[in-house]
């Protein structure tokens, strides 16, 4: 086993099924294996490559590649085997997608990071179950590559990469001086009812991580690849820092998280973030993609491609959804960011309720953001616009201007919407 996810005393988790999952706490890293198919990986095989970046964490003290370790090197990992090493030619297999996920749920996961999917941008049944399961798991989160079909042009994310609920994640390069790229491979929107995707960016191209030696004892070696299967655990890795942001929030020395909760037909009450230790999967995903960078441009390279290189305009767009993934934009914390405001709404709003909120600008060298994002029932494979329930975004300025989210009066397709004004007048009254 690689040393990014060995246990000090050598032992494995036991395999499970997902009939009968199983998980032990005690493990340092991998607290279930779910033997879907044979119970090992390939040589360099993808699988140890993504979970690496999710959460790899160095043991020994052989510290050559500490600088390797996953986004979230202190989470722990309930894994689920869905490739035949031996036959990779037949495919993924999984279950039924309530027993895929309740695996790891039932192992104490909130995030769900997904390294795989299909060409076909339309829903199919597990695609519609997904966006159930996401319903009815309030405080869960899947997260889903986009596709590398981005040289096909628009239309080219995947299934389940097209559900409204999920995470979905494209890629950018990966050096500082194109950081601000979108790889020529990344699955591009809209999804076949115009709505956008992906839904947020993240470096993919190239990603170094834990290189498996397949049935190998013991191993210690990194390994670069490529893709929306690396840029994705990245950002799952991310939401997991954003979660563990609200469990260790410590509202004595830093102010500048702030959270209401409750329903829109009863009472809303407002509070600091430590009041959120388990926030929604909604949640979550409204974050990451409120803390989107605007990518430069769409770098196609030597390589064949519908879209020709292009330059990017502000977000959101169907080349990188709300942007890149970037914390700094989104959590306040003392000796590293300590201007930056959030507040953060967990409600539920009836029919034809509203939400509203007051605040002053306090910055006016820095964006005003506001974000919604809600899970949205489950609808039929038939539909032609997948959305059921239409919630709008508007932000009125102290001056009389309207903002509606997505730039779009009325949008009814999407249930993911963001006002951004990038130089507000700060000082001037309440928006």
């Amino acid at each position: 086993m690689s040393c990014f996810f060995r246990n000090e005393d050598g032992s494995l988790v036991a395999r499970s099924t997902p009939s009968n999952p199983t998980y032990d706490l005690t493990k340092r890293k991998v607290i279930q294996y779910i033997n879907y198919a044979d119970g090992t990986d390939t040589v360099e095989g993808h699988g140890t490559h993504v979970s690496g970046t999710v959460a790899g964490a160095l043991i020994g003290t052989d510290l050559t590649f500490i600088n390797y370790n996953g986004h979230a090197s202190g989470a722990k990992i309930a894994f689920f085997d869905m490739e035949d090493s031996k036959h990779p030619e037949n495919g993924l297999a999984y279950p039924a997608i309530d027993e895929f996920f309740n695996c790891a749920y039932s192992a104490g996961a909130k995030l769900h990071s997904n390294s795989w999917g299909g060409a076909f941008n339309a829903y199919d049944e597990d695609t519609l179950k997904m966006d159930g399961y996401l319903v009815d798991h309030q405080d869960f989160l899947a997260v889903f590559a986009a596709g590398n079909e981005g040289n096909e042009g628009y239309y080219s994310i995947g299934d389940p990469a097209v559900s409204k609920n999920i995470l979905t994640v494209g890629a950018s390069m990966n050096k500082n001086n194109e950081i601000g790229d979108l790889a020529f491979f990344s699955s591009l929107g809209p999804t076949f009812d115009s709505r956008i995707k992906p839904d947020v960016v993240a470096p993919g191209y190239f990603t170094y991580s834990a290189r498996s030696d397949g049935d190998s004892a013991e191993t210690c070696q990194i390994l670069e690849m490529a893709g929306t299967s690396m840029a994705t655990p990245c950002v799952s890795g991310t939401a997991a820092q954003v979660r563990q942001y609200f469990a260790t929030y410590n509202p004595t020395f830093n102010t500048g998280c702030s959270y209401t909760y409750g329903s829109t037909n009863l009472q809303l009450s407002t509070s600091t973030c430590n009041s959120n230790s388990n926030p929604r999967g909604a949640t979550i995903k409204a974050l990451l993609v409120h803390s989107g960078e605007k990518m430069d441009s769409y770098l196609t390279g030597d390589y064949e491609t519908k879209e020709p290189n292009a330059p990017l305009s502000n977000p959101p767009d169907m080349y990188q959804g709300f942007g890149r993934v970037s914390l700094q934009n989104i959590l306040p914390y003392p000796g590293i960011e300590d201007i930056l405001k959030i507040h953060v709404v967990e409600a539920t709003i009836g029919s034809l309720n509203e939400f509203s909120a007051k605040v002053q600008i306090g910055d006016s060298t820095r964006p005003f953001k506001a974000s919604l994002v809600y899970m949205d029932p489950q609808n039929s494979v038939m539909s032609t616009k997948m959305v059921i329930n239409n919630l709008d975004l508007i932000v009125e300025d102290p001056f009389g201007n309207t903002y509606y989210g997505n730039n779009l009066a009325g949008d009814d397709i999407n249930n993911v919407e963001q006002v951004v004004v990038y130089t507000p007048t700060s000082g001037t009254g309440e928006w």
